[in-house]
């Protein structure tokens, strides 16, 4: 459900992108109950991009998904510098969402010259807000937390909470062998818990901030509220379908756990029909291996209330081994307890915001 664009090199040909779609709707048409696609279109900087691009794109999903009946929905990653108004009218007019990459403190995003990107972003993000943009876009926020960020976790929210946005954290966990340029940027699994914590109890001190979505914190806390509740949450079961399939500009397909792995990839969803795809042998042993991880979610005290899918659809660098070598929920884990703690101690201490009576969030 994943869809990756990129404007350098060049972008996936829309008559390749065609047949995807087909693949697609072919294959979901013959599930009992199809779900609702998700594609996001990300890159590079897929703003680059011509408006005729994106037209062309939609065009290929009405003739194939929207003809079989499937519904579906874009949403594009961009950091706006490249969006000017005629732009992101016709995104609006083609029902594309926008989601915007800033990190707001860090100073990471950079240009080729070395100079940072992100104060120009905020400017043009505000500027867009102000011209009442964001509902027509479906504006949101994706900000990477990294070590050079991570003491300022609160501000990182705050900056989209106060503009009513609600915003993602994409913690860049610790590997086991880091390129050098990433390597300065590492977190632990105990510092992102520590930042996440912060923006949490920021949101319960401040009536104005409780009503911005903010996760993965919010993914935490449903699990929380679902185990306070004695509810229970469906768990993510890969032999029943992919939570996310990652498309290479090349058609290459993986799963969100192995993307780019070698030796992971499922095959090629240009020239390959989905149901193929599903059916074999690499997925057959990626299955294997995330069944293997969900037996560590078995024996958690939250089983029933999360959906086990940070542990399942772990990346490698977030399959972190305790010192005896041991796979362990290094960040999930420790931030539903700590909420769970926090709710059976102080009833209602979740604003109406950050609750709801069917014990979702």
């Amino acid at each position: 459900r994943g869809l990756r664009g990129a404007s350098n090199p060049p972008p996936m040909p829309l008559e390749q992108l065609e047949r995807l779609f087909g693949h697609l709707a072919e294959y979901h048409a013959s599930q009992p109950r199809p779900p609702l696609l998700a594609f996001a279109l990300h890159g590079g900087e897929p703003g680059l991009l011509p408006l005729a691009y994106f037209r062309g794109l939609v065009t290929a999903q009405r003739r194939t998904l929207g003809r079989a009946g499937i519904r579906w929905r874009n949403d594009l990653q961009t950091n706006l510098l490249t969006m000017d108004d005629a732009k992101l009218a016709g995104l609006a007019d083609l029902g594309i969402g926008v989601s915007v990459s800033i990190d707001v403190v860090g100073g990471q995003r950079v240009n080729t010259r070395g100079c940072d990107m992100d104060g120009r972003a905020v400017e043009r993000l505000d500027q867009l807000l102000d011209q009442g943009w964001a509902p027509r876009l479906g504006l949101g926020g994706i900000s990477v937390l990294h070590a050079g960020n991570v003491h300022r976790s609160v501000e990182m929210f705050e900056h989209f909470a106060r503009r009513s946005l609600a915003m993602r954290f994409l913690p860049v966990f610790a590997m086991v062998d880091p390129p050098p340029r990433m390597r300065h940027l590492m977190l632990s699994p105990e510092q992102i818990v520590e930042a996440l914590w912060e923006v949490m109890q920021a949101r319960l001190q401040s009536p104005t901030l409780t009503g911005t979505r903010v996760y993965p914190l919010d993914d935490y806390l449903r699990a929380a509220v679902v185990t306070v509740s004695g509810g229970r949450q469906k768990q993510h079961d890969p032999e029943q379908g992919e939570w996310t399939l990652i498309v290479d500009t090349d058609g290459t397909v993986y799963t969100h756990s192995d993307a780019y792995l070698p030796g992971a990839a499922l095959g090629n969803g240009f020239r390959q029909p989905l149901a193929e795809l599903m059916r074999s042998t690499t997925r057959r042993g990626l299955i294997a291996d995330r069944r293997a991880r969900s037996r560590l979610c078995a024996e958690c005290p939250h089983s029933a209330g999360c959906n086990g899918l940070p542990m399942i659809e772990a990346v490698p660098s977030e399959r972190i081994r305790d010192h005896a070598g041991q796979l362990r929920c290094g960040v999930a884990r420790p931030l539903i307890d700590r909420m769970v703690a926090l709710i059976r101690a102080v009833p209602g201490v979740l604003p109406s915001g950050l609750r709801a009576t069917d014990g979702t969030v």
